[in-house]
């Protein structure tokens, strides 16, 4: 991330830490919009400023442009690591960038949550790779079709349910319990799609699912706060979701396919769905109009896990689609 000082931004330097013995410099800076930053430089004591007369001068702007290195960026209680333009080919226009928002002090919160998402995806994939592997297992899923899977779609409109609403299913030992609940219902699901395809599709998907979430991660990480339109989010979510549920169970009765509409449910599922995922994500790395409380590490992890699954599920099924043209 390259952040610049703007051309227009008014520099003061604290005549305090500018002397020649110390190896800190403090730079208020305030710029046309009237937010102040505050930036502390803690690497080097190499920098001649030169006469205090001349500090305001465009030269000492590009001498710091180009000499430092490393920012300490201050704005309320917030804090990040910010990088600046270095060496010979540094742009002395000073345009201005914006850093990546996220509120480090909630790193012990996001790294339980992330590292219990990630077990549990691997646990996922490693149901899913017994299901291709394995003749028996296969052959169930296979024979069984619905009645396999529609008990655990049952039992996930169930925990979800208890998730958002039984404060009970957040606390230890029970969360740990429902989330084991949400990794083998989601497992079935999943494996009731991923027997229908080859491999190289289901890799194509994994594929492509990641570079989803990747851009769900660094579209939460902006300033636009996806949160604030958390009821509209989710009521829309929930209508187009009937509306999909109608239009299957009427294909099912009628016994009748249309694909075009097929793909487009597909791609307006995964539309939202990435939405929905940027949402959680903002409310899990704090800082928004809507977050999670650090206590609430299992109801993040499943709201994470889930909408990974259901994007994952959505476009593999798009894959095979082209797959099989």
């Amino acid at each position: 991330m390259i952040v610049q000082i703007p051309s227009d931004a008014e520099i003061k330097f604290e005549d305090d830490v500018t002397n020649a013995d110390t190896d800190t410099v403090v730079i208020n800076i305030n710029r046309s919009g009237g937010d102040e930053m505050q930036k502390e430089k803690s690497q080097s004591s190499e920098i001649e400023m030169g006469p205090k007369e001349n500090k305001y001068s465009q030269e000492n702007r590009v001498k710091l442009n180009e000499f430092l290195t490393s920012y300490k960026y201050f704005q309320g209680q917030k804090n990040i690591w910010v990088q600046y333009m270095t060496g010979q080919n540094a742009d002395p226009a000073f345009t201005s960038g914006e850093p990546l928002q996220y509120d480090n002090s909630r790193n012990g919160f996001i790294l339980t949550v992330f590292t219990l998402v990630f077990i549990m995806l691997m646990l996922t994939a490693t149901f899913n790779f017994m299901v291709l592997v394995v003749p028996s297992i296969n052959h169930f899923f296979r024979v069984g079709g619905l009645l396999v899977v529609m008990p655990a779609i049952i039992c996930m409109i169930a925990l979800n349910y208890a998730m958002a609403c039984s404060p009970c299913t957040r606390r230890p030992p029970m969360n740990f319990i429902c989330l084991l609940i949400a990794v083998v219902c989601m497992s079935v699901i999943t494996a009731h799609f991923t027997r229908k395809y080859q491999t190289t599709t289901i890799m194509l998907a994994v594929i492509a699912t990641s570079i989803v979430v990747f851009i769900c991660m660094m579209l939460a990480c902006t300033s636009f706060d996806f949160t604030k339109f958390m009821l509209y989010i989710v009521v829309g979510a929930a209508a187009i979701s009937a509306v999909f549920l109608v239009i299957s169970l009427g294909m099912l009765v009628t016994k009748t396919y249309i694909k075009p509409l097929h793909i487009a449910m597909l791609l307006l599922g995964t539309l939202v769905q990435s939405v929905l995922l940027v949402m959680e994500l903002q409310m899990i790395l704090g800082g928004r109009t809507v977050e999670l409380g650090e206590e609430d590490y299992a109801f993040g992890a499943y709201l994470l896990y889930t909408s990974i699954i259901d994007l994952f599920i959505k476009i593999l099924q798009l894959t095979g689609m082209m797959d099989n043209e």
